[in-house]
C-alpha cells in the first residue's frame, strides 16, 4: 500500500519541479526576446546610418569640382 502513496507523492513532486523549470525558461526566453529587440532596433538605426552615408557619397561623386570657389 505504501508504494502507490510513493509513486504519487514523487509525481507530485516532479510536477512542481517541472512547473519551476517552464517559469525560469519562460523568464529567460523573454530576456532573450528583449535582447533581440533591442539589437534589431541598433542594427536598423545603423543601417539607416549607412546608407545615408553611401548615398552622400554617391551624390558628391556625381557633382563636378569646383575649381574656382570665388
Amino acid at each position: 500500500m505504501p508504494i502507490p502513496i510513493l509513486l504519487a507523492g514523487l509525481g507530485a513532486v516532479a510536477g512542481i519541479v517541472g512547473a519551476g523549470g517552464h517559469l525560469s525558461a519562460k523568464e529567460t526566453n523573454k530576456e532573450a526576446q528583449r535582447v533581440l529587440a533591442e539589437a534589431q532596433k541598433l542594427y536598423n538605426e545603423e543601417k539607416a546610418s549607412l546608407e545615408r552615408a553611401q548615398r552622400q557619397v554617391r551624390s558628391s561623386r556625381l557633382r563636378p569640382p569646383v575649381l574656382f570657389p570665388w
